[in-house]
């Protein structure tokens, strides 16, 4: 069966042979049939399978098998690269070369027990911090993407005051101050938020003194002084039609911005469904949300067809349980919330709507907006968008300009005398 997935790719006999001598060549069958699992075109498939020949050719030379493959071996295969003269036509052929050798190698750790090649290094994560992540995500029900944000602001803090032990209500202070004065007035928000879960965590852990949770200032705000940033029902019509029903990314986007404009869903539920989550004889889908609480909700007809058509014509076939995936290889779901947002936005260009503010979260505002002018009590909004508060819901209160104007008072034109 392995040998028919490398006959896929090359006909030519002494090509074939070529491709399975040598320490590589056992291997090279199966990572054809990984290749063509993931989604790689042909011709990309088709330098990745060289590659792998060409680093059996080269762990020749320099007297290495398949165990001795891993992080090393990978970047001794780099640098010999631009000075190769172990193959007689190397042209430009190998230009994935390295690519190729990384996928070949993490093959290997799957079916033979390798070590995993590294990704490219970054910026360790401080033990303390990496502690808090933990517990936040265990015993708080933080969800994994919150974390990420207040990562960076952390780990600056770790490198400018220490560890909690030394902190002090005016390291903290100074460190706020400085920290939020680089951003805007939301993300400033979120540094004060970052290190006051921070020192609470800290606080009930004995790490640092009690009296540490009030040393943490606040962002000067009125609450609920913003208004929502929505666009009107017929433009959001146009957003959802700007795709192309004939190309599986057209599918594949037509049902994420279904799900997003009529269920009022976060680009984070988006990436998270799951083809569990989905129960079509009751015509329901389950959604996580922030808290992690899970509810279930009613799937419009409109979208719940626009999910059939994408996992009958346009879902790449794959073993991933994630609803909507990349089309590109390798094959795997969608993780970042910014490329939702991202499909949003180029539907939105084509549709020739001016969004106010780029990113999937116009639509749930505009959903939530477009049912509190319709009438629908503050109380069903937010149900509908899994509010945890009420005061969060109040905030499109300030939209319903109907019942607005049928309180609103005639501003006084002149004053009366004391």
């Amino acid at each position: 069966m392995e040998e028919i997935m490398l006959d896929k790719y090359f006909e030519d006999a002494s090509t074939l042979a070529r491709l399975r001598s040598g320490p590589t060549g056992p291997f090279v069958d199966g990572f054809a049939g990984a290749l063509q699992a993931s989604g790689y075109a042909r011709w990309t498939a088709r330098g990745y399978l060289r590659a792998a020949t060409h680093l059996g050719t080269w762990m020749q030379a320099a007297g290495l098998d398949i165990g001795d493959l891993g992080d090393i071996a990978l970047s001794d295969f780099a640098a010999h690269l631009p000075t190769c003269k172990c193959l007689r036509r190397n042209k430009g052929i190998y230009s994935d070369a390295v690519a190729g050798a990384r996928l070949f190698i993490d093959h290997l750790a799957d079916r033979a027990g390798l070590p995993r090649v590294q990704p490219p290094a970054t910026k360790t994560i401080p033990e303390p911090v990496e502690r808090f992540e933990h517990w936040m995500l265990n015993h708080r029900g933080v969800t994994a993407s919150t974390l990420t944000t207040y990562r960076p602001v952390l780990i600056e803090l770790q490198d400018r005051v220490g560890n909690a032990a030394g902190f002090t209500a005016r390291s903290l202070r100074q460190f706020v101050s400085a920290r939020a004065a680089r951003h805007g007035r939301s993300r400033a928000k979120t540094v004060v938020t970052a290190v006051r879960m921070y020192v609470r965590y800290a606080i009930a852990h004995s790490l640092c003194a009690p009296q540490l949770a009030d040393a943490i200032p606040t962002i000067a705000e009125w609450r609920l002084s913003a208004l929502p940033v929505y666009i009107c029902p017929a433009d959001i019509e146009r957003i959802i039609e700007a795709t192309d029903a004939t190309t599986p990314r057209g599918l594949r986007d037509h049902a994420m911005l279904l799900l997003l404009a009529r269920l009022g869903l976060r680009a984070g539920d988006i990436t998270g469904m799951r083809l569990e989550d989905i129960d079509w004889e009751t015509g329901t889908l389950l959604v996580a949300g922030k808290s992690r609480c899970s509810t279930r909700l009613p799937l419009p007809q409109d979208a719940g067809d626009a999910l059939i058509a994408y996992l009958a014509k346009g879902r790449p076939d794959t073993q991933d349980p994630h609803v909507f995936l990349r089309l590109r290889a390798p094959v795997g779901r969608v993780r970042a919330s910014g490329t939702v947002s991202s499909i949003v936005n180029r539907a939105a260009q084509r549709a020739g709507v001016r969004m106010p503010r780029g990113g999937a979260h116009v639509l749930r505002h505009s959903l939530a907006t477009a049912l509190v002018r319709d009438g629908m009590p503050l109380s069903a909004v937010g149900v509908v968008l899994r509010h945890k508060s009420e005061q969060t819901t109040a905030h499109y209160a300030k939209v319903d300009l109907s019942s607005l104007h049928r309180i609103a008072q005639p501003w006084p034109t002149e004053a009366s005398p004391c």
